[in-house]
């Protein structure tokens, strides 16, 4: 049997991948093999070489294969073998944690000859129908205005929702936004977009607060000075895209969850604003590099200086 699971949203793919190893596992017992590679980091022939071991004791094997589609080698080889391997006792999984393209010939051959599952960044309704469902599958439900505020803690990152959710369960099974405050930390990534966007805004208590709960989540300094640098040279870049009048999404290669945050951001700064920003960020983060002052001291005088 040949499977095919693909898509940025590495979380429902690595459940759908769970799911598929249990099941086999449940009806092949000991007499199932797992193995898996890394086609990038391997060469071909370890496949092959997995693939036709025999074995007294194992009959059948359920082999993970990643980054197929970045090794031309092997995808000539297999496409020769497809039909066969199709049809054979042993399970193939390949996986692919990106987007790819739907009129490559190896997708294509996949898909014809086992079962293809893609798996896109949720996003909007889809995430809200999905939160709703996994409260459901533990007993609990949440409220139109907690979901919204739990969302805005977490983003669409499905693993912290999936621990969010079943820390929230645990505790209760009518979820308002009193839960939701009480219990939920804001992801890191989160908390830099809501100080990116009081530093545009120039709301000096906001961004400060927004520098206390990444404090409080337990994350480094170091990591915020980074993230910082790093997110707003991406909010240079959107806001360059949108100043153009050819402003393309996809062409930025984000996360969609990152460019939607960026792109609501850029509206409220100039260019010649955020570069002033930025070179204010790399004069604080050369200080902190140098020895100059505490971590926490810069970040606030960068706060102090907007």
């Amino acid at each position: 049997m040949l499977y095919l699971l693909y898509g940025k949203d590495e979380y429902r793919l690595n459940q759908k991948l769970l799911s598929i190893k249990q099941e086999y596992a449940k009806k092949y017992g000991s007499s199932l093999c797992f193995e898996s590679i890394d086609l990038i980091e391997s060469d071909e022939k370890l496949f092959w070489s997995y693939l036709n071991q025999s074995s007294l004791f194992v009959s059948k094997k359920l082999l993970v294969i990643e980054n197929a589609f970045s090794n031309l080698t092997f995808k000539k080889s297999f496409l020769k073998k497809i039909k066969e391997l199709s049809h054979s006792e042993h399970i193939l999984i390949f996986i692919e944690k990106k987007e790819i393209k739907l009129t490559d010939s190896f997708f294509l051959a996949l898909k014809e000859s086992g079962k293809a599952q893609g798996f896109s960044i949720l996003t909007g309704k889809k995430l809200e129908n999905w939160v709703k469902n996994a409260f459901v599958q533990f007993g609990s439900n949440i409220t139109e205005e907690a979901l919204r505020n739990l969302l805005e803690y977490t983003g669409n990152n499905l693993w912290l929702l999936s621990n969010e959710i079943q820390k929230l369960s645990a505790f209760k099974k009518e979820i308002t936004k009193k839960e939701v405050a009480l219990l939920v930390k804001g992801s890191p990534e989160v908390e830099i977009f809501k100080t990116i966007d009081a530093l545009v805004s120039r709301n000096k208590k906001e961004a400060l607060i927004a520098i206390q709960r990444f404090v409080d989540s337990g994350e480094s300094l170091f990591y915020l000075s980074s993230m910082l640098a790093f997110q707003m040279r991406n909010l240079l870049m959107v806001k360059i895209a949108q100043s153009s009048g050819n402003f393309l999404p996809k062409e930025l290669g984000m996360h969609p969850f990152v460019l939607k945050k960026l792109t609501g951001i850029a509206r409220n700064i100039s260019v010649e604003q955020l570069k002033l920003s930025l070179q204010n960020i790399f004069t604080a983060d050369l200080k902190r590099k140098t020895g100059q002052e505490s971590p926490e001291g810069i970040i606030k005088s960068l706060i102090l200086s907007i």
